[in-house]
């Protein structure tokens, strides 16, 4: 059999972040015509095009961008792909993202650093109001399986087109707790991060008013009959609603007001003390939280 011959894809790096904070993203693809990245970078969208080097290896350099973590990905002739040299994924309830990192000031809040960790768990459990398998991911605070402490619980939502493991990719979630805790700035609890995505059937395009009513109705089910007690049972929790807290971005935001609403002395809206208000924030990227204060 003949030797492979080796080729520029097996030296090529990408992402590469670059010291003054702009990013070059490469492909090794020889035979394509065009080659174009999209993401949630300023110029990503729609997308932005790659050049053609003369070994085949197309490029393009973004930025500078601001230090945060961003996701990204490539379109080759027509189809959509991730970045092979990436190992580095987001997962979405339809389609998977590379993510990368530029590093600075303003990500240190949520960066791996040197301090005690706790763990982040895969848990799937069985609905029985779905009558499916279903999945959350659990953060548990340093010392948890050492330890015969009752903690706090903190019920975390995400937002729409994301799952359970979106907290803990792009959201980071456990790091800036760990550095949190590792501050003194925050006691510790257990992080709860449930699939908020449910399993409906709706008309193709934008999701119409009862489908998006069905899904929400479904999830405060879910979470109140299903992921709660499974919680219970399985950690070690403080109960009463002084030690229970739900908070949610986007549609999570929305599936914290429907829950608080309708149960209002099981948990705490995150903020709130006895009566919530309500107030809506626009985000920079276009994104609507829903926020409580007292």
């Amino acid at each position: 059999m003949p030797q492979r011959q080796p080729t520029p894809n097996d030296t090529l790096k990408s992402p590469q972040v670059l010291s003054d904070h702009r990013v070059k993203i490469s492909i090794y693809a020889p035979k394509a015509s065009e080659v174009t990245v999209s993401g949630d970078f300023p110029g990503g969208s729609p997308s932005m095009k790659l050049e053609k080097g003369e070994i085949g290896v197309w490029s393009v350099t973004i930025g500078p961008l601001k230090p945060d973590y961003y996701t990204y990905t490539l379109t080759v002739d027509g189809v959509r792909t991730m970045d092979p040299k990436n190992p580095v994924i987001k997962q979405g309830i339809n389609s998977l993202e590379n993510m990368m990192a530029v590093s600075g000031q303003e990500t240190a809040f949520q960066d791996n650093k040197s301090v005690p960790h706790g763990e982040v768990r895969q848990v799937w459990y069985q609905s029985t109001s779905l009558d499916m398998p279903r999945r959350m991911h659990v953060y548990t605070p340093p010392g948890y399986e050492k330890s015969n402490t009752k903690y706090p619980v903190f019920y975390l939502l995400h937002g729409g087109g994301d799952d359970d493991s979106g907290w803990s990719t792009v959201g980071r979630a456990n790091f800036i707790l760990d550095n949190l805790l590792a501050a003194g700035k925050a006691k510790p609890m257990i992080v709860v991060m449930p699939n908020g995505s449910m399993p409906i059937r709706s008309t193709p395009g934008a999701m119409n008013p009862q489908a998006m009513t069905q899904m929400r109705t479904m999830f405060a089910d879910e979470l109140l009959k299903e992921v709660m007690p499974y919680v219970e049972k399985n950690y070690r929790i403080l109960t009463g609603r002084e030690n229970q807290a739900i908070a949610g971005l986007s549609m999570g935001g929305f599936q914290t007001l429907d829950v608080t609403l309708d149960i209002p002395v099981m948990l705490t809206p995150f903020g709130d003390t006895d009566t919530p208000k309500r107030k809506w924030f626009k985000e920079p990227d276009g994104l609507t939280m829903l926020v409580f204060f007292s």
